[in-house]
């Protein structure tokens, strides 16, 4: 069981560094300095609690999908469709 645990926290954390990648680049390919400059500063906080994060199925699908995540301890609360509300 531990190895899953292991494999899975992995998994999660190249899941997001992929997804500051995309955000950066995706910011980069705008051309506005305002629109990287904000991309810099949100890949570099760190902020505890809930967050509401928009994902991208880099290895898989290749889809956008949003989840709302407790960053203080990786939970994940929900996972939700591009144009959904998040659920309770």
């Amino acid at each position: 069981m531990n190895g899953l645990v292991k494999n899975s926290a992995k998994e999660s954390l190249g899941m997001l560094t992929d997804s500051i990648f995309l955000t950066l680049r995706n910011a980069m390919n705008t051309g506005d300095p305002a629109t990287i400059k904000e991309a810099e500063e949100q890949s570099r906080k760190n902020i505890k609690g809930l967050q509401y994060e928009r994902w991208n199925h880099a290895h898989g699908c290749r889809r956008w999908f949003n989840m709302a995540r407790d960053t203080s301890n990786d939970k994940i609360r929900s996972v939700y469709k591009m144009g959904e509300k998040p659920k309770e």
